[in-house]
């Protein structure tokens, strides 16, 4: 029997200590993460069911092609910048390329 008692007031005194629950319940925290989950699938079951629901996923649709749309005319935009050169600019470096000929010879 005292062996009975020492056995069960170590486990006690042990258990706790590696974290575990010895009547089997649930921590503060594992508490307070199941709540949470549960008013979040509740929240989103309400917005499922709402009449507005259909339409949120539209627009977010409408605007995420509107954004894809607006990105690939910005990236056109900036190939043909790159592709446009200042005929000013090709007149300046014709100019030094002339001078530096000039300047070897």
């Amino acid at each position: 029997m005292k062996t009975f008692v020492l056995l069960s007031r170590s486990l006690f005194l042990f258990i706790p200590y590696r974290g575990k629950s010895v009547l089997n319940q649930k921590s503060e925290l594992q508490r307070a993460y199941e709540k949470q989950r549960e008013r979040q699938q509740r929240q989103q079951q309400q917005e499922d069911l709402s009449p507005t629901a259909g339409l949120k996923a539209e627009l977010n649709r409408v605007i995420m092609e509107r954004a894809q749309k607006h990105e690939r005319q910005e990236g056109d935009e900036d190939e043909e910048d790159k592709q446009y050169v200042n005929p000013e600019y090709l007149n300046a470096r014709a100019k030094l390329r002339q001078q530096r000929a000039s300047e070897l010879k």
